[in-house]
């Protein structure tokens, strides 16, 4: 505003008043009756008069005097509105009005006029403008003492409340402004800088001292949210902080935020329950670089954001430029020491057309550190490009930066037609391998019946077409309705599904029935107002019924069988109670009766699970308990016990023995505490896993950049064993190495299917399917073919492999249903109830029939069964849900585990169990004198002691580090010793001990049994009448064959392509040959053909042999002159002889 020399206020004044964020200058002056008024706008190089927009209501001052106007945004809309208060005639009030402003001009609107004038005869009457409660709302107040002084009467405060002016004395000033129309130096203004108005005073009365003081305005953060309550109860509680209280100096010292902003400090969480789920936790935030653009008037936000939660604490960076501003730039979790444990950073581009600017995400690094801040991070990363419309056309995913074969493309291209704003429709999606030249997948589409590749009108898919390289390809085809539903959907194999509207629902929003390729037709019935099924009816003419609550939540589930009073579920909610927030299910278990089997799941404030509750017997409740940490995780979760039966939540026992849960920064879990108090620890380090389990045995895991097991490897002792795995750039398995480099391969197609499997064990297996992806050949590494063939509904109608076939018949008693199978030799009918559950089995056998039939309950659980001979089974249930009585058992008890505790036999024996309180493993079994077991494991589970005590037995076992077993000593009066040796990949190799044997492994096949000796004493080998002994030097037999057909040998037999007899051997040998079989001195047995293990019925050589006979004559065994072994009888191996 501009004064005259003498002072004198001329009645300039400046505001933006078409809110372009440029400051205008306005005009009102004048004298009398004259009132010059003008308003010149900022037009960004100078000022432009305007005549016919935003011509003031009144003048600013009258003849150098205040004529009461003044210009507020009254309204919150960002415009200056004109408000006048204006008192002649003596000093009353008598000149008031408000006008808003829209935009183009002041509207009068006198629900704004001020309630008290501003002047009085040009003099000050103590009335000012400003937010007081934060609301950001201008609020008014007038203060002015007469003479009397300044009393309660004399301050009035008036709340802007959006519409208006509303008294509000909350609002009185400490003092009056003005004091009989003379300012006593009282000034409004934010000093302490958390955005509401405080009152400051500097003035000096009648030449004494300055008075200086301020009143700071207590308001809380004026609207500002305070509180949540869930629909659980659950309360969160939000506490804010200025932002003039943090750094917001950027690169510079100068501060880029020159006014508060309150932001969220701290969010308390509390789940309102009473008792052991009581909790309560608080993230907090902090924030820097906040910066304001002075130039277009826009808060950039803060380029930094820090929250601290439960065991993590996460570094926000954002953008703060003109394009960029908001995006988040880089992520960085950290734990509560400040030791990284991932990275990911975000790069953005941006580009400009003309006016337009286009912001993209154009690359993704994720870093994983896992801790070790001092170590090279694995990084994998991704790379996009974008079309003019910004459809992704291009990712690239490289995972491990240092495999090139890690990486994969992506390409989409995209057909549209702008004309109609449609630019978003896929036309194609191809997936690259490594080189960015080999295809893996591609998938085509077509829109609006239109030829591939042509503009769509619509915009909706009626061709999607999966390629097979190479061979016909997969696809869909729909068809659609005026009201764009999909009417027809037609697979690859021509078979189509048809859906109709409009019968039931005449909004045409849901399909009244569905009718597959055979004709069969299943109708739906549907709440129009929430879309929620109502009914069903399949093709059979069943009908199921489902209702709901007012908040449209499940209420019942009736299925067929059970009807609308006895439903087969029923479903109740509370969610209003704090602390008892809970689900119950009412599963049905006999039709038409009241008994049910009822779940209950409680809920914190939070709407997490705490507590769930099943029926037991005795009028009991088997309880769960469930904890959280800070973050939402599951911490505990205690073993299941039991209480007596009641509705509602319980106060939790914090006795019973729980399970406990430790998690890294990452919410990954590191360690697990057993009720036992036994642990496991699992460690993180850079795609690499290390598992140590209850025993302190480690294995380990290697990743992959997609978070896929690589490697294996099993650490045994000193022994190490590594199995390897990889897989293409679909995710799909392609080889598995394990330690001994046996390679199992896998091939897939295009689409996805096993199109070949080479396994060291099977051999090479080939696979090949129709265009709907169903098996119609298998051939295995026989070359033996097995073929199928498939109807409509792509269930399968015939196998067949030469003579041998199978073929399934559907249909004949229910629709959708198999009703026979019928092979060369059997014929199996089966028929069904209203739920299409098998009722009866009528099994022919080479002309026998058998059959079986079965009833059930609402639950699904069989109640009787009728055998082939007649016989009636019955089933019966306790409260608990579980199988309580059947034939020859009186009655099961379980445990709140579901473990039996007790069975009571028909022939009145009752067997009892057991169980360790903590782990809940089996402890003893006592059947009376006829059984009783008492079981001791180690911290893994593996059973190391059983001693039975009927047997006056005890069986001790050890275990390797991968818990396999390697001893077993049974004690007592058995006294056996076995232990057990195996190879890296899990063959076994050795038994020692009482019964030694020898385990031999074919080389092509490595987990086939070529074949095992069995090392034994001469009690245990068929001690045949007559023998042909082989004894060494010393006269010491160390061979024998027999004339039951039996061989016995001191040492062990092996075949070798060249059998070079030892010194002393007894040889056999042909005319080319001098040596092509030998029985050696230490009674090992060599053979050049053949195997060990050559039984036979009978044993007659076609060419020159050593034979061995019995009394009649009778061959028994032989070794042939080529070096060949047949016996009727067993070869006996490490026999001592």
């Amino acid at each position: 505003m501009y004064y005259s020399g003498t002072s004198n206020d001329l009645g300039a004044r400046l505001a933006d008043v078409n809110g372009d964020g440029l400051t205008d200058f306005l005009y009102g002056a004048g004298g009398g009756s004259n009132c010059d008024r003008r308003v010149y706008l900022n037009n960004g190089t100078g000022w432009e008069q305007t005549t016919t927009q935003w011509r003031l209501p009144h003048c600013f001052v009258d003849a150098y005097l205040d004529n009461g106007a003044r210009v507020e945004d009254v309204n919150g809309d960002g415009l200056p509105d004109f408000l006048r208060g204006a008192g002649v005639s003596g000093g009353a009030c008598s000149q008031y009005s408000g006008h808003i402003n829209n935009g183009t001009d002041w509207i009068q609107d006198d629900s704004w006029k001020p309630p008290y004038c501003f002047s009085e005869n040009g003099n000050d009457v103590g009335s000012r403008m400003t937010d007081f409660n934060g609301d950001g709302l201008v609020d008014f107040i007038h203060a002015q003492a007469d003479g009397s002084g300044c009393g309660l009467g004399r301050r009035d405060p008036y709340i802007n409340n959006g519409s208006g002016w509303v008294y509000d004395a909350r609002w009185r000033t400490p003092d009056c402004f003005a004091y009989t129309y003379t300012d006593v130096g009282y000034r409004i203004a934010d000093v302490n800088g958390d955005g509401l108005s405080d009152i400051l005073r500097g003035w000096t009365s009648g030449g004494g001292t300055c008075q200086k003081y301020s009143y700071i305005n207590n308001a809380t953060k004026g609207f500002l949210l305070d509180n949540v309550t869930t629909g659980f109860g659950g309360v969160i509680k939000i506490d804010y902080g200025k932002s003039t209280y943090l750094s917001n100096k950027g690169s510079d010292e100068h501060n880029d935020l020159g006014f508060n902003v309150w932001v969220v400090s701290n969010i308390t969480y509390k789940n309102n329950i009473i008792g052991p789920h009581n909790q309560t936790y608080i993230y907090s935030y902090n924030y820097s670089n906040g910066l304001y653009n002075n130039t277009i008037n826009e808060f950039r936000g803060f380029g930094y954001v820090e929250e601290r939660t439960d065991n993590k604490l996460v570094k926000h960076y954002f953008h703060q430029t003109n394009s960029l501003k908001g995006r988040q730039f880089k992520t960085e979790v950290l734990n509560l020491d400040s030791i990284t444990y991932q990275i990911v950073q975000k790069r953005w581009s941006e580009s400009r057309d003309g006016s337009k600017t286009t912001v993209s995400l154009v690359g993704e690094s994720d870093l994983i550190y896992d801790g070790n801040n001092s170590a090279t991070p694995k990084t994998s990363n991704k790379t996009y490009d974008y079309d003019s419309f910004g459809n992704n056309i291009y990712t690239h995913t490289k995972g491990n930066n240092d495999d090139a074969s890690d990486d994969y493309y992506e390409y989409m291209a995209y057909v549209n037609n702008s004309a109609s704003w449609i630019v978003h429709t896929i036309q194609n999606y191809t997936l690259i391998d490594s080189d960015n030249s080999t295809r893996l997948r591609q998938t085509n589409y077509s829109y609006d019946g239109l030829s591939y590749g042509s503009a769509p009108t619509k915009g909706s898919v009626t061709f999607k077409e999966e390629l097979l390289f190479g061979s016909v390809s997969k696809n869909i085809s729909f068809q659609y309705g005026s009201f764009g539903n999909v009417e027809n959907q037609t697979d690859s194999r021509g078979n189509k599904i048809k859906y109709s509207y409009g019968d039931a629902d005449p909004s045409n929003t849901f399909a009244d029935s569905a009718t597959d390729a055979k004709g069969f037709k299943t109708t739906y019935g549907y709440e129009l107002g929430s879309g929620n099924m109502r009914n069903q009816t399949s093709p059979n003419h069943f009908f199921s019924n489902f209702t709901y609550d007012f908040l449209n939540i499940d209420k019942q589930t009736v299925l067929p069988l059970d009807n609308i009073n006895f439903p087969t579920q029923e479903y109740a909610y509370t969610f209003q109670t704090v602390g008892d927030s809970k689900i119950i299910v009412k599963q049905r278990e006999q039709n038409g009766t009241s008994n049910t089997l009822d779940t209950y799941k409680f809920y914190d404030g939070f709407g997490r699970i705490i507590q769930s509750k099943t029926d037991a017997t005795d009028n009991k409740q088997i309880v769960v308990d469930y904890y959280y940490d800070n973050s939402g995780k599951i911490s505990r979760q205690s073993n299941p016990y039991l209480i007596t039966s009641t509705p509602n939540y319980t106060s939790a026992n914090t006795s019973v023995p729980f399970t406990l849960y430790q998690y890294d920064s990452l919410g990954r879990v590191i360690k697990v505490f057993n009720p036992d108090n036994t642990f496991k620890t699992i460690s993180f380090d850079r795609w690499n896993i290390t598992l140590y389990d209850e025993n302190s045995h480690r294995t380990g895991y290697e990743l992959d950049s997609k978070g896929r097991i690589s490697r294996v490897i099993e650490y045994n002792g000193s022994a190490s064993y590594s199995t390897s795995y990889q897989y293409n750039a679909v995710g799909e398995l392609i080889l598995i190495n394990d330690s001994l480099s046996n390679a199992f391969n896998f091939t897939y197609d295009s689409l996805g299917r096993k199109v070949k499997e080479r396994d060291p064990d099977r051999g090479i297996w080939n696979y090949s399917y129709d265009t709907q992806g169903n098996l119609i050949k298998q051939f295995d590494n026989r070359n033996i073919s097995l073929s199928f063939v498939y109807d409509s509904l792509n269930r399968k109608l015939n196998e067949s492999s030469g003579n041998n076939w199978v073929k399934y018949i559907y249909d004949s008693d229910l629709n959708n249903t198999m009703s026979d199978i019928v092979t060369n030799v059997t014929v199996t009918n089966y028929s069904y109830d209203n739920r299409l559950r098998k009722v009866r089995e009528d099994k022919n056998i080479s002309n026998k029939k058998y059959s079986n039939s079965w009833i059930y309950d609402s639950a699904d659980r069989v109640t009787h069964q009728i055998m082939p001979d007649g016989r009636m089974i019955n089933f019966t249930y306790n409260e608990q849900g579980l199988l309580s009585n059947i034939s020859r058992i009186v009655n099961i008890s379980y445990n709140e585990n579901n473990n039996p505790l007790e069975i009571i036999y028909a022939n009145s024996l009752v067997t009892d169990y057991t169980y360790n309180s903590s782990n809940l493993r089996l402890i003893t079994i006592d059947t009376s004198d006829k059984q009783e077991l008492n079981y001791e494991y180690d911290a893994v589970g593996n059973v190391l002691v059983i001693d039975d005590n009927i047997h006056n037995a005890i069986y001790t076992m050890t275990y390797d580090n991968l818990n396999r077993l390697t001893s077993t000593n049974i004690g007592g009066s058995f006294n056996i010793l076995l232990g057990f040796i195996y190879d890296q990949i899990g063959n076994i190799r050795n038994v020692t001990g009482s019964y030694p044997t020898d385990y031999y492994y074919q080389d092509s096949r490595p987990h086939a049994t070529s074949r095992f000796n069995l090392l034994i004493n001469t009690s245990q080998v068929i001690n045949d009448t007559n023998k042909f002994l082989i004894q060494n030097s010393s006269a010491y037999t160390v061979a024998w064959l027999g004339d039951f057909g039996n061989i016995a040998l001191m040492g062990t037999c092996s075949v070798s392509s060249n059998c070079v007899a030892p010194s002393g051997s007894l040889v056999f040998g042909n005319s080319t040959d001098n040596s092509t079989a030998y029985i050696d001195m230490s009674g090992n047995l060599c053979l050049e053909s053949g195997s060990c293990s050559d039984g036979a019925s009978s044993c007659n050589p076609t060419t020159d042999s050593f034979i061995m006979q019995n009394t009649t004559g009778y061959n028994m065994s032989y070794i042939s002159f080529n070096g060949n072994l047949c016996l009727t009888g067993g070869l006996y191996e490490n026999v001592a002889l």
